[in-house]
């Protein structure tokens, strides 16, 4: 059963971390459904390691490009001034900056206040809202209006940047408000995918780094590794393969189809707090 439990949880945390519909709506739903007990927070950092690695996966070249684009722009930092290629791996690391900043300010409050299932449930459906009004926006500009993540200045990145701190409320899903913000800026709904999960990378490893520096002092058990193991296997495949499918399905299909998908779930989850059931 906890192999099954560990795989489960392994997918859903692919699919929620990468599709916009929050991942923190889904923890509340799925325990609350299957009375599964709680792995603890060594398992919830394995599954981010999956589908961070999914992520180094999917971006190896790019991820290399931005490497060589890094180290050739602290050798001449003229570069990264005139060249966008340059300068976009440095403008990735500063939109974590605004989420750091607010985690280490506001995670209590965030723990506390903000991660009742009500509030859960009710920015599921704002921030659902918003994500279609924004692909409507975006979606009526003419091309020429429309960056791309290749052409993103600082005030841009730094937007994004504060928009995906935002979605350390539970609900609101960060890679929801990234491509929100990224579509306000008149970004194409693919390219505000794209950059979204580019942002991810730098994120979700900062994420894991500091999250598993501060359960070093609580070591894994031997005999959990198996299951982690299996955790982390089935957050990166299914992480992998959610990634393709969006930016495939963005290029044909809007965000209605997950606006909906969150006004549900965040019905649902209402319709179980009234009736006693979170």
């Amino acid at each position: 059963m906890e192999t099954i439990q560990a795989a489960v949880l392994g997918i859903i945390q692919g699919l929620t971390e990468f599709l916009p519909i929050s991942s923190s709506g889904h923890l509340i739903l799925i325990p609350a459904l299957t009375k599964w007990e709680y792995f603890g927070k060594h398992f919830d950092v394995a599954l981010h390691l999956g589908t961070l690695i999914s992520l180094l996966i999917f971006y190896r070249r790019d991820i290399a490009g931005f490497l060589k684009n890094m180290a050739e722009g602290i050798a001449h930092p003229e570069k990264i001034k005139e060249d966008q290629e340059h300068r976009l791996p440095w403008l990735l690391i500063a939109g974590v900056i605004p989420a750091g900043i607010a985690g280490l300010l506001f995670d209590d409050i965030i723990e506390t206040a903000l991660s009742k299932p009500a509030f859960t449930a009710s920015f599921l459906i704002i921030f659902g809202i918003l994500l279609s009004i924004a692909d409507t926006y975006s979606s009526r500009l003419r091309t020429t209006e429309r960056p791309d993540s290749k052409s993103l200045s600082f005030r841009d990145a730094m937007i994004i940047g504060c928009a995906q701190a935002v979605a350390l409320v539970p609900g609101v899903s960060r890679s929801g408000i990234t491509m929100t913000a990224g579509m306000f800026l008149g970004m194409k709904k693919e390219e505000a995918a794209n950059y979204s999960f580019l942002l991810s990378i730098p994120t979700i490893g900062a994420v894991v780094l500091y999250s598993g520096l501060k359960l070093l002092k609580d070591p894994l058990p031997a005999s959990s590794i198996p299951i982690f193991l299996i955790g982390i296997a089935a957050a990166g495949i299914s992480g992998y393969f959610v990634v393709k499918f969006l930016l495939d399905f963005l290029k044909k299909y809007s965000f209605s189809l997950f606006m909906y998908y969150r006004i549900t779930l965040g019905l649902i989850l209402i319709g179980m707090v009234i009736f006693g059931a979170l």
